[in-house]
């Protein structure tokens, strides 16, 4: 299987970490749930070995993990190994930087150690029982392989019901390997915490940007046929059987969240829609600007095209001031046997 897994690493823009509250409000909610997983596997006073998947600049998760990391020194010294882990092309100074100097840097903490792996996580990247934690949240939406289908964006919105089934068996089985490959590596005791999207609405904006770039001659056909969908949901019955399949793992609780979209809360009480446009393009342009730049490579003026590709996607929501329609799911999974 191809690895290309993780757009955000891929495509995220410098300005990512100052538009991603998403991300952030999620892990805040996973703090006691850490706390609680740490103490659970620290057994016999050995490094407790945390990994934190699709970890991008790994503000996100250090806010959390060191308020978890805080509250387990009230009782514990032992040592912890955090392993920040996403792919090669992964802003890796950031995260290093973030891991430095972030007010949230677990480092500040004593016995603490940070160190990172650039490696897809579809693949088995640790010994087998060596973690007593796994962490990631908002982050196993990202399909493991981007489809090649031309005009897939295209299909994606009309519902096209041969390309959500393709989609769909993609996201499954790049589930199934992620849970397979975590359950050989955790430890008996280890736990699993982990966040994932469950719906989120189509991808209008992108398709209706790029269709109006090609109408004004902007763009060829190209643009808008090679536009892949990258990221697609699972469901709450399909992480269910997954986790069951598994006889040395036990899914302690899963629940299912409305994401908070705080750009239309605020929208819905000013009225503002140059505003909430503008916030909503900054959010879409710090996870996917590399993306979008990748779409216009074979053009003419690519870093131009990236300029009016968001003033358009600007333009749309100006007129089109629709919520984030998400839901998460946070599932915990302990491996009870080896």
């Amino acid at each position: 299987m191809a690895v290309v897994q993780s757009a955000t690493a891929v495509g995220m823009s410098s300005n990512y970490d100052a538009n991603s509250s998403l991300q952030m409000n999620a892990n805040q909610r996973h703090i006691s749930l850490l706390t609680e997983a740490l103490q659970h596997a620290d057994k016999s006073g050995e490094t407790l070995s945390v990994a934190d998947f699709g970890s991008a600049t790994g503000l996100n998760s250090m806010k959390a993990f060191s308020t978890a990391f805080q509250a387990f020194r009230a009782t514990s010294q032992t040592p912890i190994l955090v392993y920040h882990c996403d792919l090669p092309s992964n802003p890796w100074s950031v995260l290093f930087n973030n891991a430095l100097s972030s007010p949230h840097s677990c480092l500040s903490l004593p016995h603490i150690y940070v160190a990172g792996v650039g490696r897809s996580y579809y693949e088995q990247l640790f010994p087998t029982n060596s973690l007593s934690l796994v962490h990631t949240a908002n982050t196993l939406h990202w399909l493991s392989t981007w489809s090649t289908t031309r005009q897939q964006l295209q299909k994606y919105i009309e519902g096209d019901t041969a390309l959500h089934a393709e989609l769909k068996a993609t996201a499954e089985a790049d589930l199934n390997s992620f849970i397979t490959h975590r359950s050989e590596e955790l430890k008996a005791g280890g736990r699993m915490v982990l966040q994932i999207f469950t719906c989120f609405f189509p991808q209008e904006i992108r398709y209706q940007t790029l269709l109006r770039m090609q109408q004004e001659g902007l763009i060829s056909s190209e643009p808008l046929q090679r536009a892949t969908i990258f990221a697609y949901p699972v469901s709450v019955d399909f992480i269910t059987s997954t986790v069951a399949q598994h006889p040395s793992l036990c899914l302690l609780s899963l629940q299912q969240y409305e994401a908070n979209d705080e750009f239309y809360q605020r929208y819905e009480v000013d009225g503002d829609r140059e505003r909430f446009a503008r916030e909503r393009t900054a959010m879409n342009r710090a996870v996917s600007e590399g993306l979008t730049a990748d779409l216009f490579k074979e053009e003419r003026s690519e870093k131009d095209l990236v300029e009016v590709y968001f003033a358009y996607v600007e333009d749309y929501l100006k007129e089109h001031p629709q919520p984030f329609q998400i839901k998460e799911v946070d599932a915990i999974i302990e491996k009870v046997s080896s």
